[in-house]
């Protein structure tokens, strides 16, 4: 009975740790947008020109990460089974010095617009907020 149950209990484990497995994306995967992110959550909002990319599994920004000490984060990326011109991406991430960074964005495929929010809980518990909206970078 012992057998079975340590049997049942290692196959399940193995099943859980391999439906975590990492997916390739095949979505966003190398595409860069030029975005304006504005700090909604400062009474003086100072809106910039941001760029962000996805690449290899990582989402990386031009300036915010970078002014925030974050190195490239991880995303996911899913298609909106209502609206297959719909893609959401999330990511989440934490620098050297403790605080925590979390985007989530909306692109619409058809327009190439993207929008979304990035919240950052720094270390201290103060929490900044952004939103950003903006378009695919097109090649020449």
């Amino acid at each position: 009975m012992k057998a079975s149950l340590l049997f049942f209990a290692i196959l399940f484990l193995s099943l859980d740790s391999f439906a975590q497995t990492k997916v390739k994306d095949t979505i966003l995967a190398n595409k860069i947008y030029e975005i304006r992110i504005t700090e909604t959550s400062s009474a003086h909002p100072n809106p910039w020109d941001d760029g962000i990319s996805f690449k290899s599994g990582y989402l990386n920004s031009t300036t915010l990460l970078k002014n925030h000490q974050f190195s490239s984060l991880p995303y996911t990326a899913s298609i909106s089974s209502s609206d297959t011109s719909t893609v959401t991406f999330t990511s989440e991430g934490k620098n050297r010095i403790g605080d925590i960074i979390k985007w989530n964005g909306t692109i619409t495929d058809s327009e190439r617009d993207i929008q979304g929010t990035v919240v950052i809980t720094h270390k201290n518990g103060k929490i900044t907020t952004y939103s950003f909206t903006g378009k695919q970078k097109v090649k020449k």
